[in-house]
């Protein structure tokens, strides 16, 4: 990992101030199933669960669909198959822009 692919806090230590966001601003979420269909480790649900939570963070908490941001390993849109590489530049995008009391989801 660059240092530009670093995602921690800018500034941290002494005299920094933080506060809960109290998510009045925009709301985005990337959310990420991966079933591993076809190998030893393959699961069932994960890509069922991402898009039930979709449904609720939409329903429920206010999200806009145009700001949700879904991987799953059941496309066929490569762009939208959780590799390392669209995770990462999903990530990137997340936090684009970001300002206080935005809400940022990660599943």
């Amino acid at each position: 990992m660059s240092s530009t692919d670093d995602f921690s806090p800018a500034v941290t230590g002494e005299g920094v101030q933080w506060a809960y966001s109290t998510c009045t601003g925009n709301k985005k979420a990337l959310l990420i199933g991966i079933n591993y269909v076809g190998t030893y480790s393959e699961l069932q649900g994960c890509v069922n669960d991402v898009l039930n939570l979709r449904k609720f963070i939409t329903e429920r908490w206010g999200y806009d669909n145009s700001n949700i941001v879904t991987l799953t390993d059941d496309k066929k849109v490569s762009k939208l198959a959780p590799t390392k590489a669209n995770i990462l530049a999903q990530l990137k995008e997340l936090v684009k822009g970001a300002q206080q009391n935005d809400a940022l989801f990660l599943c």
